[in-house]
């Protein structure tokens, strides 16, 4: 009988990793990582500006829809501005949206900016239909779901919780947006009660301003202002609609949800219209007439418009830079100051790129353009003359230089689409 051998016990190597082969690890995760996140963001940010743009093309068919069944053919009946067109549920671009069925639930809102509600929702909560500050008719601001703001009504709701919980209730289901329209979309152009005669010439002009209360104004644009339009005119994919809005001098006032909360940014109501650039203080100025001092219309008209990849300067010309004049010496007068710019352009400062540094918008042909924040301020210079000698961030106009991001050869953005003015 043999006996089992016994085989010698052999210690076994450690399975586990050394500290080396740890830190290598760790190292081609953390490679890894820095190289996927970026990407994935991107492809986030990617989806998100896709879907940006689709809220936008869906604006765009809403609108021609509504101006099909508009006895003026407008494209929407004005702005979403409570104090200034009235209650949002009856009146605005958002209840022409609402009219046609291409309201979204959850509102019309961007997914890529931070600011996640408008203007008018401060104006909800803080302004009953009797403010000071309403230019609205009275009929159009007490109308629809704002018959709860009417002192003198018998539903009244008092500015405080009971009001922040109507307001959530009514204009956060459809009505709420972070889209901001352009002053064409809800203005279309200065209107007749604003033009008069210039003293002395034989020719119209501007007596009134500025032009952002509704009844100065057409009141919305039109299919006429687009078909009656020559080869001298803008082609209509070159007219801007609406755009991703930017955050104003506003916050919110209330705690709404959790998404919209106390000091949260609110974006502008539209595009502010036609305005010129004053280095003294610098200011982006409103344009205006008076009774006293007519503005004649070529005033306010530029020779020509910024080219693209200009740089706008007040000093003079030369050294790249490009000195503008309109055919009339009328605006210096009016504004009481030969050192103020004659060039006049769309304050587009309602409009921000937060699709990486580039904004989307929405043009009056249906398409969507993508204009780039080539200086990294976070606005859109049409081509003021801002020269950063001005000390413009001091006087926090936005702008920080002339440098032209948004030609009127991509997006017009002068004073009026054509010359000749309806009185209807």
């Amino acid at each position: 009988m043999h006996s089992r051998s016994q085989r010698p016990i052999v210690p076994s190597r450690h399975a586990g990793f050394t500290i080396i082969e740890l830190l290598v690890t760790m190292v081609i995760i953390a490679i890894l990582v820095a190289l996927l996140v970026p990407a994935v963001l991107s492809i986030r940010e990617s989806a998100r500006t896709t879907e940006c743009q689709n809220n936008l093309k869906q604006m765009g068919i809403a609108f021609q829809a509504f101006s099909d069944s508009d006895p003026k053919q407008r494209f929407c009946t004005g702005a979403a501005d409570f104090l200034r067109d009235g209650c949002p549920d009856t009146i605005g671009w958002l209840a022409n949206l609402d009219k046609v069925g291409a309201l979204a639930p959850e509102g019309m809102l961007c997914p890529s900016n931070p600011a996640r509600g408008s203007q008018l929702l401060n104006q909800m909560l803080s302004n009953d239909t009797n403010a000071a500050a309403a230019t609205a008719s009275p009929n159009d601001i007490a109308n629809g779901f704002c018959d709860a703001f009417d002192p003198a009504g018998s539903n009244y709701l008092a500015t405080g919780a009971g009001r922040a919980d109507y307001v959530k209730a009514q204009v956060l289901e459809g009505f709420n947006t972070n889209y901001t329209p352009s002053w064409f979309l809800v203005r279309g152009q200065i209107g007749p009660k604003a033009i008069g005669s210039v003293s002395g010439q034989n020719v119209k002009g501007i007596n009134n301003g500025p032009f952002l209360d509704r009844d100065l104004t057409q009141g919305g644009l039109r299919q006429n202002n687009l078909t009656i339009l020559t080869g001298n005119d803008p082609p209509s994919n070159h007219i801007p609609l609406m755009g991703d809005g930017q955050s104003g001098n506003e916050t919110l006032s209330v705690d709404l949800n959790d998404e919209l909360r106390t000091g949260m940014p609110l974006v502008e109501l539209f595009t502010r219209g036609p305005a010129v650039y004053d280095p003294s203080g610098p200011a982006i100025k409103l344009i205006a007439g008076s009774a006293a001092n007519v503005l004649s219309l070529e005033a306010i008209q530029p020779t020509r418009y910024p080219q693209p990849d200009e740089v706008v300067g007040h000093g003079g010309v030369g050294n790249n830079e490009t000195t503008y004049q309109t055919n009339s010496g009328d605006w210096t007068a009016t504004l009481g100051g030969a050192g103020v710019q004659k060039l006049c352009l769309q304050d587009t400062r309602g409009w921000a790129p937060v699709h990486r540094g580039s904004c989307n918008l929405l043009m009056a042909d249906g398409s969507v353009k993508s204009v780039k924040d080539l200086n990294g301020d976070g606005f859109l210079n049409p081509g003021f003359p801002v020269e950063p000698g001005d000390n413009p961030a001091a006087a926090n106009i936005g702008y920080l230089d002339g440098e032209v991001e948004m030609s009127s050869m991509e997006v017009f953005s002068g004073t009026y689409l054509h010359f000749k003015h309806s009185d209807n």
